[in-house]
């Protein structure tokens, strides 16, 4: 379920900016498409930050060969 606030994309850039301004603060950045792309959604208010992060973390064990349940 998606958020009821969707913002406009200028809204979404500007929490993506401060998103990786924190996450590179802390010596971290995120440079897989995949989760770019949640975070675009999840920004933009298309999913829930629940929902984003549930999607993450199935994508990574994927990605890692792990099971995930």
């Amino acid at each position: 379920m998606a958020n009821d606030q969707i913002r406009t994309d200028e809204e979404a850039r500007a929490s993506i900016a401060f998103a990786d301004a924190a996450l590179n603060l802390a010596g971290h950045v995120v440079t897989d498409a995949h989760l770019r792309d949640l975070q675009w959604k999840t920004a933009t208010g298309e999913l829930t930050v629940e929902e984003a992060g549930s999607e993450g973390e199935r994508y990574l064990y994927e990605k890692f060969g792990y099971s995930h349940e």
